[in-house]
């Protein structure tokens, strides 16, 4: 709701993998995954074109989306960037391991491999162009989904892992681990950010064990360190006793790391707004250049050369395989640094 109120242009697709009606998306951008149809794949010579037609009849929602993906790659930058404000396109893909797992087991893998091209060149350009996506899944395992095999795309994620548990006729309901498998992962939380994080994660779930809160934990990467706390009320009222039970375990945390990551509410009710100044383009290069000794490299050489492949990045500064400047360079894509160009090349973003 609140993203078709931001942008009132914008276009919604889902491929779900069960029959959810989703808020804001009309019915006829909504597609439930129909795994019995790959029973009628054929399979003799010849049947490319009719497997094809079949796959993407099966999976329309992703195929419409990188189509609109395509198209907006090759616009001039200012023409994507004024649709990425104006007219962003999202995809969800609903209960997608599911999904994965009938077409891992019944396609052929190039078949395969050319649906998860087309969600990983999603995940790792497309933002650049205002088209994205969102995947609903059990899976805390990335690679498990086909999404993501090596730490760049990982990078152009942004994870959520939600967590509760419930009594229903006696019966627990819901389950809480998730969350703490997935902060445990090196690749998603560093070991610098996990300690104040599980010590917030067993706070909370001892609340809610103990049945004083009665909303969900949420573990996410948004913005620029890993945070956890509680789902905000969807609705209008507020839990008192939620808010009781929040505040005291807040007390209990350092409260100045508290308050510069998670705009924890000051005791006059409104939030504390971040000391540092917000930092510029050049600032934010910098910072992530520092990171790796390969990124500044790979920058310095790329200045007035126009395109490059990672072979030819690789036989002039020599220090890195060209599999290791390849990794690199799809991670600087991701932090919108470089330009992927297609076809193994790339360029520095002016």
């Amino acid at each position: 709701k609140k993203f078709r109120e931001r942008y009132p242009r914008c276009h919604l697709y889902a491929l779900l993998n069960k029959n959810d009606k989703l808020y804001g998306i009309p019915e006829k951008h909504r597609f439930v995954f129909a795994p019995d149809k790959l029973n009628q794949l054929p399979t003799g010579k010849g049947s490319e074109e009719e497997r094809g037609r079949i796959i993407k009849e099966l999976l329309e929602p992703l195929f419409t989306v990188y189509g609109i993906y395509l198209v907006r790659k090759d616009l001039p930058e200012d023409e994507r960037d004024e649709l990425k404000v104006k007219e962003p396109v999202r995809l969800i893909l609903g209960d997608w391991y599911g999904t994965y797992q009938e077409l891992q087991a019944r396609l052929k893998d190039t078949e395969l491999q050319l649906i998860l091209s087309m969600i990983r060149q999603i995940i790792t350009i497309g933002r650049s162009c205002g088209v994205g996506l969102y995947v609903d899944t059990q899976s805390d395992k990335l690679d498990s989904l086909g999404l993501a095999n090596d730490a760049s795309i990982r990078l152009s994620l942004d994870i959520y892992s939600q967590g509760f548990i419930y009594y229903e006729d006696g019966e627990e309901k819901g389950e809480l681990q998730t969350i703490r498998l997935v902060f445990k992962n090196d690749s998603i939380c560093s070991a610098e950010d996990r300690e104040a994080i599980a010590s917030i994660y067993s706070m909370l779930c001892e609340a809610i064990r103990n049945k004083e809160l009665k909303t969900p934990i949420i573990f996410t990467t948004v913005g620029a360190k890993p945070r956890i706390g509680i789902v905000p009320k969807l609705s209008s009222e507020t839990d008192l006793k939620d808010k009781r039970v929040f505040d005291e375990i807040i007390s209990q945390l350092n409260q100045s790391y508290l308050r510069d990551e998670f705009m924890i509410p000051t005791p006059n009710g409104e939030p504390e707004s971040p000391h540092e100044e917000q930092e510029s383009e050049q600032e934010r290069v910098e910072r992530i250049l520092d990171q790796k000794d390969v990124y500044r490299r790979i920058i310095t050489y790329l200045r007035g050369k126009g395109k490059k492949t990672p072979h030819e990045i690789q036989k002039a500064i020599r220090t890195w395989t060209t599999p290791e400047i390849r990794n690199a360079l799809n991670e600087l894509a991701g932090h919108q640094i470089v330009i992927n160009e297609g076809r193994d090349e790339y360029r520095l973003k002016e």
